[in-house]
């Protein structure tokens, strides 16, 4: 948690303890992996990972990005490999299959983005790289002097830690942390 004043308000970011499944929006693209103690992704082909590919290589306007997993002390995703043969390796493939591309209307050139950007967000959510906010002031009670918050605001769901990139500071009302003192 970290928590900002500026005059009377306060403004706490902190980790979102609950938050939602990326892979539970409107995404463009479907995960399929193969993991023999995580179940990850969207699916989990019974084939063998070179028939699922293979049959997928076959469809017209499909997309396919390889997905590796890094495995060591919490789970890390990427669309590269990591540099750690011990602990890491090809966790699976994140696609697009044309209809999907069409139906959501997303330019060719910005389909393999669009597939990055989905495994970024699910890399922070498997990562806890998810946040909230509380923006409040101390009200002290006139007759008994007992300080509580009092909030002006809250929301979570905020992916990543650049809280501005994420929208978080957008969505409290604040254009930058200049001015905010940490606590």
């Amino acid at each position: 948690m970290t928590l900002y004043k500026k005059g009377d308000e306060y403004l706490r970011i902190e980790v979102d303890s609950d938050p939602e499944s990326p892979r539970d929006w409107d995404n463009l693209g479907e995960i399929a992996t193969w993991h023999r103690r995580y179940i990850l992704g969207d699916i989990q082909p019974c084939s063998s990972p070179t028939e699922y590919i293979a049959r997928l290589e076959k469809l017209p306007g499909m997309f396919i990005l390889p997905v590796y997993l890094y495995d060591h002390s919490g789970l890390t995703i990427s669309t590269t490999p990591f540099s750690c043969p011990w602990d890491s390796g090809k966790l699976g493939v994140v696609c697009a299959y044309a209809k999907r591309i069409k139906e959501l209307g997303v330019p060719l050139a910005d389909v393999e983005e669009r597939l990055r950007g989905e495994i970024q967000a699910y890399n922070q959510y498997l990562q806890g790289d998810v946040y909230g906010f509380t923006r409040f002031k101390i009200m002290t009670c006139k007759t008994c002097g007992h300080e509580e918050e009092e909030d002006i605001d809250s929301c979570w769901g905020f992916f990543g830690g650049d809280f501005k990139a994420s929208g978080l500071l957008e969505a409290a009302g604040i254009e930058s942390l200049d001015g905010w003192e940490e606590q």
